[in-house]
């Protein structure tokens, strides 16, 4: 369900810079990709946290067993 969700937002923020770029296609689609940028990287930051932990947790319960 994690893998969903992050292409889901990487898709959905690709689709929204590709309709303002064909809508106004000089300056205003700059700030879409700065944004995009960041989205991404916190994206991958709590992605990463989140299987981090859920490792984390498959370890710790297969060696109390």
């Amino acid at each position: 369900s994690l893998s969903l969700r992050l292409t889901g937002n990487i898709v959905a923020d690709h689709k929204v810079v590709a309709v303002v770029a064909m809508m106004v296609p000089l300056l205003v689609p700059l700030p879409f990709l700065l944004l995009g940028t960041v989205v991404a990287i916190v994206q991958t930051l709590v992605f990463t946290l989140l299987t981090i932990i859920f490792i984390g947790l498959a370890v710790e319960h297969a060696e109390d067993h």
